[in-house]
């Protein structure tokens, strides 16, 4: 099965733990999942540097990047809006001049999600 997410091709497929789509180019991936662990989360949206391709952010602490919000909650359906209308913004973020610096506010980003977490 494929989805069209314009301008992203996504293939989709599933397994007994998760629904998996991904879209991965030479610079970025896009991933969706719902099941599994997540299950109690619904479902997730994340980008990967394919520099580093084994971390995945999720679409919060992006969208805290790149618009320098602190509402971290985004509707699913608005995080697939937001990753297709910021597509060049997050190829730029992770472009090699950049990408030093984006993995490090990322970093300080999703240390302050956990740690807000932890004090709740």
């Amino acid at each position: 099965m494929v989805l069209s997410l314009d301008p992203l091709l996504v293939a989709a497929y599933s397994d007994e733990l998760d629904c998996v789509a991904e879209y991965v180019n030479a610079q970025l991936g896009v991933r969706v999942t719902c099941g599994g662990p997540q299950k109690q989360e619904g479902w997730r949206v994340a980008i990967a540097d394919m520099a580093v391709p084994d971390k995945w952010y999720n679409v919060s602490s992006l969208r805290c990047l790149l618009d320098e919000t602190q509402e971290r909650t985004l509707p699913y359906l608005q995080r697939f809006a937001f990753v297709t209308r910021n597509w060049k913004r997050l190829l730029e973020a992770f472009s090699d001049e950049k990408r030093a610096e984006t993995h490090r506010k990322l970093k300080q980003l999703e240390a302050g999600s956990s740690s807000l977490a932890g004090s709740r």
